[in-house]
């Protein structure tokens, strides 16, 4: 779902227990598995996906489930707009939650 403000909230949350770059890691690590998830999910069976990307077969249905709505390509922008936010962190070129944030707003 796009709630914004709930994203926000549950993101300022986060931000107090953990580093941008951290969460930034983790995000980019989901949307990874998500990625090929969604290639495959017509062409192997869900055990097949979990033994390729190492998670549980419980995991790759509840991702398919969840990325009904989600284009690869959706994906494959949020992918791109993570790197770019974690160079621009890693640049000095924006403060670290700003570039967390709008990621976040954005997609």
């Amino acid at each position: 779902e796009k709630n914004k403000d709930g994203i926000l909230i549950e993101l300022k949350s986060l931000l107090l227990k953990r580093h941008p770059l951290e969460i930034l890691a983790v995000l980019q690590s989901t949307i990874s598995n998500y990625l090929v998830i969604k290639n495959y999910q017509n062409k192997l069976s869900n055990l097949e996906i979990s033994k390729k990307i190492g998670i549980h077969e419980f995991r790759v249905k509840l991702a398919i489930d969840k990325m009904k709505n989600i284009t690869i390509n959706e994906l494959t922008n949020l992918k791109l707009a993570l790197i770019k936010a974690e160079e621009n962190i890693k640049e000095g070129k924006l403060n670290e939650n700003l570039a967390l944030e709008i990621v976040l707003i954005n997609f």
